[in-house]
């Protein structure tokens, strides 16, 4: 992840004490994704934009693919991949998917 996401420079760690992570969804950028889409390809999927940063700056630009949360993906809330890209260099990504879950055996 070190190669993908945009660290911030030593001065901006100096002046915020650290570094501060925050994130921001855009809910209202949300669609539906066309079959073959992302790395989800079939099922009720949508895909949600996303902003990592790091002391107030992009630190990585990503993409939830979301389903209901019902069942299994309950536990995950429902996301099922997570496509992300460094925001000044987009040949610099990664991709991360949910291969599989299952529900908690009752007792």
């Amino acid at each position: 992840l070190y190669e993908v996401i945009a660290l911030p420079s030593l001065w901006s760690i100096v002046v915020n004490w650290g570094v501060r992570p925050g994130f921001g969804i855009d809910f209202a950028g949300a669609a539906p994704a066309a079959a073959g889409q992302g790395p989800v390809g079939q099922g009720n999927v949508a895909w949600l934009p996303m902003t990592i940063d790091l002391n107030d700056q992009p630190a990585l630009l990503a993409c939830l693919f979301v389903v209901p949360p019902h069942g299994a993906l309950a536990g995950a809330a429902g996301v099922v991949a997570l496509v992300g890209r460094h925001p000044t260099n987009p040949r610099r990504q990664v991709h991360v998917q949910l291969l599989a879950s299952r529900r908690r055996l009752p007792r």
